[in-house]
């Protein structure tokens, strides 16, 4: 059967493009990383590559050149890009072929069959009889439900914790979960309900898509704790995922200038403050509102305690000072007497009464 190597850093695009071959009766080997995939060109030769030249920054294209330098097998370029300028490049490298990003699975398995023929057919089985895979019944097969221990050993993984295949612990990290959890029969649902972490992160992780996971002590706890349950180093996936995926902020160490980790602080101390503040506002308002009161307390209570002593204080006693002064008497300025001058007064002159009629009349 023919053996094709696939070589994508994308996990989706790589499990969809092997899915296409297999489903056609290729056999496909996946490879998730270009170091990777230079590691299995010098064990053994494929029939055939389908690389995407975009991988790992573009170390794929430095690939191309090897491949074609040694010449390796035949391989087709795949490109996310697509831009005409990639096309030609990789036509003058030497690509036995170039299809751009998005592809229609028929033209992939089409351009496939130019280079390598049609898969050979697959042979069909014979049919088993049906009393070679399930022994005749007995009385209690009869039942409706199956019994708890069968189900519990249906659930039990068939690949122990302890023992994992090497070769699966070079994949990165998103990979190795994947297999290990694959190798397990292990569910993402059945993850979820004993790991209690969400099954949109678990899958995230799976998918070498850790951006999508929350940053900070949080994606590390998840890392830890999925990496734990299959059975995996959690140490190791724990340096991977910081080495290859945090994209926290770097915070130098206390010793090298840095702050030091925040002290989670006991909520007694909130109480304690509380109640001392508000004692502090209850005495101030008592001061406030009854000060004099206090002040003739305090008084009294000081009275009553100390007992007052007799103290006999001698100053000495200065004569006093006489010191001359000289004073001006006063001088006495005369004053000028006012002088009478004489005034005329005119005395008021007589009108002699008009005769009266008897004295005018004649004898």
């Amino acid at each position: 059967m023919p053996t094709i190597l696939a070589i994508d850093d994308d996990i989706s695009a790589l499990s969809a493009l092997a899915t296409t071959l297999e489903s056609a009766g290729y056999e496909v080997q996946q490879i998730p990383s270009i170091d990777q995939a230079r590691q299995v060109l010098d064990e053994a030769e494929p029939d055939l590559v389908v690389l995407e030249v975009a991988a790992d920054d573009g170390a794929g294209w430095n690939l191309l050149r090897d491949i074609i330098r040694f010449q390796g097998p035949p391989t087709i370029v795949v490109t996310r890009r697509g831009r005409e300028e990639e096309i030609v490049e990789a036509l003058s490298i030497g690509a036995a072929d170039v299809l751009p990003k998005p592809f229609r699975s028929n033209e992939l398995l089409a351009r496939v069959r130019a280079r390598l023929g049609p898969p050979p057919p697959r042979s069909v089985p014979p049919p088993v009889p049906a009393s070679a895979v399930r022994p005749a019944r007995r009385a209690e097969d009869e039942a409706i439900f199956m019994p708890h221990a069968d189900e519990q050993a249906l659930m039990e993984p068939v690949v122990p914790a302890g023992e994992i295949d090497p070769g699966v612990m070079g994949l990165p990290l998103g990979a190795r979960l994947h297999a290990v959890r694959q190798r397990r029969k292990l569910t993402l649902v059945q993850v979820n309900l004993e790991t209690k972490v969400p099954i949109w992160y678990l899958q995230a992780m799976e998918e070498e898509k850790f951006s999508l996971l929350p940053r900070g002590p949080a994606a590390v706890s998840m890392v830890r704790t999925y990496a734990s349950y299959l059975g995996l180093d959690e140490q190791q996936a724990v340096a991977d995922y910081r080495a290859h995926h945090d994209a926290s902020p770097f915070r130098p160490i206390p010793s090298l200038g840095g702050a030091p980790e925040p002290r989670e602080i006991s909520p007694w101390v909130g109480i304690v403050v509380a109640g001392l503040l508000a004692l502090a506002i209850g005495l101030g308002s008592l001061w406030y509102f009854a000060g004099d009161k206090f002040v003739s307390l305090g008084t009294n209570l000081r009275g009553l305690a100390v007992h007052p002593t007799a103290t006999v204080t001698s100053s000495p006693t200065v004569p006093p000072t006489i010191t001359a002064t000289a004073t001006r008497s006063p001088t006495v300025t005369r004053t000028p007497q006012p002088t009478a001058s004489p005034t005329a007064t005119l005395q008021p002159t007589g009108t002699p009464p008009p005769p009266s009629p008897a004295a005018t009349a004649g004898p």
